[in-house]
């Protein structure tokens, strides 16, 4: 503690010392062009998917337009017979407030999962499914005051 406060330094001498931008390593960086140049390989190469890289049968069957290729046309679409044979369920309704809006409108909302953008969505589907979503928030409302907030 004394050594430190023997030395006299200035405002501009301590943010020289604290101030120090990090740089690259020139030999660093040389060598990792020299490796690409050899080895032939882009930094923004794109590699083809391969059947462990595409989603799960389940998401494709469920979001048939989110993967698009050759690997989703071929899976042909199961019966509803074999379904129940099976033993899958079918695919259960999200109740996310931004599921209600698209399934209400048909469009996703506008600036989904911001206070404003959220709070617009609720009124809209509060307006558009009316006394059904009035019975709803009558017969599942808690008081602000017993709210303990767990849930």
């Amino acid at each position: 503690m004394e050594e430190l406060e023997g030395k006299q330094t200035t405002l501009s001498q301590m943010q020289k010392l604290n101030e120090t931008t990090p740089r690259r390593d020139k030999i660093n960086e040389h060598y990792k062009r020299a490796l690409r140049s050899y080895l032939d390989v882009t930094p923004t190469q794109e590699t083809k998917e391969t059947p462990k890289q595409s989603p799960p049968r389940s998401k494709r069957q469920l979001f048939p337009d989110a993967h698009e290729g050759p690997s989703g046309a071929d899976i042909p679409e199961p019966e509803p017979a074999a379904q129940s044979s099976s033993g899958m369920k079918p695919a259960r309704k999200r109740f996310r407030l931004c599921d209600i809006y698209e399934r209400s409108f048909g469009e996703p909302p506008k600036c989904a999962h911001y206070a404003e953008g959220d709070v617009k969505a609720l009124l809209k589907c509060a307006i558009a499914h009316g006394p059904n979503f009035v019975a709803y928030a009558e017969e599942h409302c808690v008081r602000f005051s017993d709210f303990s907030g767990k849930m």
